[in-house]
């Protein structure tokens, strides 16, 4: 070594690599979220067992208890594919098990989509305990690394 160990970081010449401009905006979703969402045809890479669905269980006063899968989910809510009908602002109670875990969380229904006997429903958590809201965050967080090819 001659003497390079003196030279600052800024008499090191450019790389001339330029960021690609629209790469936050290709991160971002088009709708407006709270949090990232997780779907199930990605988080299935993540998962320690094979799941071709992950089962939910869900409880309503007006319904009894059924059970549906999971389409997406994301720390402040679930998307669901479901048997039944839920009405707008319906309280719900859910359960689900992800990599042996076991999570419960109510809920309310915030919207729903009814196709004859197939319905959709995006349920927004409300008393989710603190480290499975952040369990389901992380899952987030690798889907979305997992789409900007960071990780696999």
């Amino acid at each position: 070594m001659t003497g390079d160990n003196n030279k600052t970081w800024d008499s090191i010449p450019s790389l001339s690599l330029e960021m690609d401009n629209d790469y936050e905006d290709r991160l971002k979703s088009k709708e407006v979220r709270r949090h990232d969402r997780a779907h199930f045809n990605t988080i299935k890479n993540l998962l320690h067992q094979n799941y071709t669905s992950i089962p939910i269980r869900i409880a309503t006063a007006a319904k009894g208890t059924f059970d549906g899968v999971i389409i997406d989910l994301s720390a402040s809510g679930i998307r669901v594919s479901i048997p039944k009908e839920l009405n707008e602002g319906e309280r719900i109670k859910v359960g689900f098990i992800i990599n042996k875990r076991t999570i419960m969380a109510n809920g309310v229904a915030r919207w729903t989509c009814n196709d004859g006997d197939k319905h959709t429903a995006g349920i927004e958590f409300h008393g989710i305990a603190a480290d499975d809201r952040e369990f389901i965050g992380s899952l987030s967080a690798a889907t979305l690394l997992m789409k900007v090819g960071s990780i696999k």
